[in-house]
C-alpha cells in the first residue's frame, strides 16, 4: 500500500476520532475530583457522538507501517496481539529535566498514585515494579484518555514522558497522546504504534481529523521508550530515544494552547483484542 493510499484511508476515520474525543471531553466534563481508585471500570462511548454516515473502521499494519482503512473484507483478517509478561518490563530511570528546557510547568511520576488525574474508557490502574509506580491503560472498546484534573492553557511548550506498549492488536489501534488538549476540539494528536508514529489533529465533529506527518521508526515492544515532543506555534517534533523521529507543520495553526492527555485504544472491538499502554515521568516544561 502506498503512503499516498495509506494518508487517504488515514482521514476517513478522522471522523471517528473525533468523535471519541468528542465523547471525552462531555464524560470528563461531568466528573469531579475524588479519592483515587485503582480500577476504572471501562464504559461506553455514547452513541450520539458515533457519526451515522462514517463506516467502522479497521486498522492494518505492515512491518514499518500502518494503515486505516473501511474495506468491509478487512473485518475478518486475523488480529496480532503481542503481550509482554510483567516480568519481562523494565522499569523506567526518571529522567532529570532536560538540559535545554525551559521553565518547568508540570511534572508527575505516580508515586503518589493518580488522584491528581481523571480518566474515562478503559481499565486504569497504577502499577508498581521494583519501588517505581506508573500507570497503565488496557482497553478494548474505544479510545480512552487520562488528563490532569487541572487542565492548563500552555501555548508553546515541550512533553518529556516514559511509554511502553504491553499489549497491542497490531492491526487495530493505538497508543496516543493529546497535545494543547482542551475539553473540546480541536487539538493535536500523536499516535504510535511498534514501527510507526504519526502527528494529527482532530478539527471539529463535521470536519474529522487531519493527518501532518508520519514516520516508521515508533515506540518498540516490551520496553521503555523516552518520548520528547515539542510544539512551538504550528510546528511539532518529535524524537524518540534522543533520535529526532518526525517533524510537522499546521498550515492553519488553528490549535493554540491547552493541556496533555495520555491514552490508547482500540479502532473495531474484537473478541480478546485489547491495546495495553503505560505511562511514566510526565515532565512538561516551556519552550
Amino acid at each position: 500500500m502506498t503512503r499516498a493510499t495509506k494518508r487517504t484511508i488515514i482521514k476517513t476515520v478522522g471522523g471517528i476520532i473525533c468523535a471519541l474525543i468528542a465523547a471525552y471531553a462531555v464524560i470528563s466534563a461531568s466528573q469531579t475530583p475524588v479519592p483515587e481508585v485503582r480500577v476504572v471500570t471501562a464504559t461506553a462511548i455514547p452513541s450520539e457522538f458515533v457519526s451515522p454516515t462514517q463506516p467502522a473502521p479497521t486498522l492494518s499494519i505492515e512491518a514499518s507501517s500502518v494503515s486505516l482503512a473501511t474495506t468491509p473484507s478487512m473485518a475478518t483478517t486475523p488480529t496480532t496481539i503481542h503481550t509482554v509478561t510483567p516480568e519481562a518490563v523494565d522499569v523506567p530511570v526518571e529522567i532529570p529535566l532536560s538540559r535545554d528546557s525551559g521553565v518547568e510547568l508540570f511534572r508527575e511520576d505516580f508515586e503518589n498514585g493518580s488522584h491528581n488525574w481523571r480518566t474515562d474508557v478503559g481499565t486504569w490502574e497504577i502499577r508498581s515494579e521494583n519501588d517505581n509506580q506508573f500507570l497503565c491503560v488496557r482497553t478494548d472498546n474505544g479510545y480512552g484518555f487520562a488528563s490532569p484534573i487541572q487542565l492548563e492553557n500552555w501555548e508553546d511548550f515541550t512533553l518529556e514522558m516514559d511509554a511502553i506498549i504491553v499489549t497491542s492488536a497490531t492491526d487495530n489501534g493505538a497508543g496516543q497522546v493529546l497535545i494543547r488538549f482542551n475539553d473540546f476540539v480541536p487539538t493535536y494528536a500523536y499516535s504510535f504504534r511498534e514501527s510507526y508514529s504519526e502527528f494529527g489533529k482532530t478539527v471539529s465533529r463535521e470536519s474529522g481529523y487531519k493527518y501532518l506527518g508520519d514516520s516508521s521508526l515508533g515506540l518498540g515492544s516490551g520496553q521503555w521508550s523516552h518520548v520528547r515532543i515539542e510544539v512551538v506555534e504550528n510546528q511539532l517534533t518529535l524524537s524518540l530515544n534522543g533520535i529526532q523521529a518526525l517533524g510537522a507543520v499546521d498550515s492553519e495553526a488553528s490549535v493554540d494552547s491547552g493541556s496533555i492527555a495520555l491514552g490508547a485504544g482500540i479502532g473495531v472491538p474484537q473478541s480478546g483484542v485489547y491495546w495495553e499502554v503505560c505511562y511514566d515521568n510526565i515532565l512538561v516544561s516551556e519552550n
